[in-house]
This record gives structure tokens, sequence and C-alpha cells, in this order.
């Protein structure tokens, strides 16, 4: 069996093609558009500019997954549109141009999803961590131990929403604006050092933290370096930004407010040693939303 899933994020629209067999997954096709939906959205609503662009992009992806077999095609949204005022308005039109349903994710489930695709397909998840999942617009944070979900909440930042909010360069302020998002929240104050990071904004980390530090091992990363390489890429100069449109392109605007955020969340937890994941919240989905359902 095929399954063909598309994430609608603030910042980016994603699909991923899964075969399974068996329960495992193996993902057998992937593309990215870099929608940034976040920036259509004006007084809480989604322009038409904005809704016409989802609709082509579901289409596309749509015909992509016909060539590639796909027996089920399924489309999920998050942060991006959950918040919207016109949401009817959104799904009723993506249901008369592109004859598909937009599920609406909700932050507790986005948490739930991420976290059970990290722990799905990581053999070695570490017996106490605190996960976090950064999008364009929200951030799900789940306390786990012994490879189970004790708490989990989603914090109403991400990436993008950060560069917009703070004019894209008060990095300073979008860490400390984190951290005292995290206070609020009912994890509150817990304590960990271990970090497990999913998402768009971690793997363009690792890419830069791979070039200030080659001899690293692959998605593992430190505090103490993660926060050497903050103070060189706040400076924001020339040379960062020609590193960052050479090794991250589609994220030179929303990595260092994503690495801020992620900076001042450790600093609070205690935070020592971080992990990246390849997976998340599309392969939860696929597990929690999909398989389970086909199974009952």
């Amino acid at each position: 069996m095929k399954i063909a899933v598309v994430d609608i994020g603030s910042n980016t629209v994603k699909m991923k093609i899964y075969s399974v067999n068996n329960g495992i997954l193996n993902e057998t096709y992937s593309e990215i558009n870099n929608a940034k939906l976040i920036s259509y959205i004006s007084s809480g609503t989604l322009s038409v500019d904005g809704i016409f662009l989802l609709c082509s992009i579901i289409n596309h992806f749509k015909a992509k997954a016909n060539e590639n077999h796909a027996d089920i095609f399924k489309c999920f949204a998050t942060a991006s549109l959950r918040r919207t005022q016109n949401i009817d308005e959104i799904t009723s039109a993506v249901l008369y141009a592109c004859q598909e349903e937009i599920d609406l994710v909700s932050g507790e489930d986005e948490a739930f999803y991420s976290f059970s695709g990290v722990k799905n397909t990581t053999p070695l998840f570490p017996d106490e961590a605190i996960l976090l999942d950064m999008g364009g617009g929200s951030t799900e944070i789940v306390h786990c131990i012994s490879a189970q979900r004790k708490a989990s909440e989603s914090m109403g930042f991400g990436s993008l929403s950060l560069y917009l909010d703070f004019d894209g360069s008060n990095f300073d302020a979008m860490k400390s604006y984190a951290t005292e998002s995290f206070k609020k929240t009912k994890l509150y104050p817990l304590k960990s050092t271990n970090a497990i990071l999913v998402g768009g904004t971690a793997l363009a980390l690792c890419k830069l933290y791979s070039h200030f530090y080659k001899d690293s091992a692959e998605f593992c990363m430190t505090y103490d370096n993660l926060n050497n390489m903050y103070v060189k890429l706040k400076e924001c100069n020339a040379e960062i930004v020609n590193l960052l449109s050479a090794l991250v392109p589609h994220r030179v605007t929303t990595v260092i407010p994503g690495l801020a955020a992620y900076l001042g969340i450790f600093e609070e937890v205690g935070i020592k040693n971080i992990t990246v994941s390849t997976c998340g919240i599309r392969e939860g989905y696929v597990y929690e939303k999909i398989l389970k359902n086909s199974e009952s």
C-alpha cells in the first residue's frame, strides 16, 4: 500500500509518499513547496490569492501522488490554517477545486503525531527528553519518559511568525519571547538535559552545525556549540547571509529566529544534548490517523 500525506504548514507545504509493509514506512517520494502561507494572512484571514495558491499546490501534489500510484491521499493542516477566521471558506474552496478535505490538526494532536513519528522510527529513544517540533507558526513540546509521552503542549510561535513579528532581526527578543512562552505552559518548570528536535528548522540547523563543526556526529548537537553558532549567525552580515543562502536557501529568513527560540527554551530547561530526527508529524499522522483507523 502507498500513502501520500500533504502537510500544510505556515511556512511550507510538504508531501511525502510512503510504501507501507507490515507497519513499516518507507519513504518513496518527497516534495516541498515554500508557500509561506502565513504571509497571505491578514487580520486572521487567508486572502483569495493564498487560497488559490493552496488549491494549486494540492492539485499539483495530487497529480504527483497519482503518478506514484498512491492508494491513499490525505491533507492535514496545522497552525497555518487552524487559527484563520475564514477556515470554512478555505476548506470549501479546497473541497470544490481539489475534491479533497483538509484535516485540521489541533495543537495537542500535532504534538502527539510528532512524538509518534519519532518514537516509531527511532530505535534508541532517550530514557528522558523533551521533544520540540518547530514549524512556521507554532512549536510543539512533549515531555518523554521511557519512550512515553507524559505531557505536551503547543506554543503559539514558530520560526516564520517570529521573523515577521520581530522585524526579522531582533533575535535576542525572539529568544526571550520563546522563553516566556515556555514558562506559560503546563510543562514549566520542567528540567531535562536531552532534547529531540523535529522539523525543517531543525534539519536546517543540522546543515549549519555540520559546517561549523565538521567532526560532529550526524544529527547530534550540543547546547554549547549551538550557542556559539548563534553568536556568529546573529550578526547577520553579508558573509552570514551568503552562508545561509548557500546552505539553507529556503530558510535564510527563518533559521536564526528558530535557533534563537530553541536556545531560549534550552537555557530554561537545562538542555545540553540535542538530537535531530528526520521523521516527525507526517510519519506520526500515518501511524496514528491512517493505519490505526484502517485496522479498526
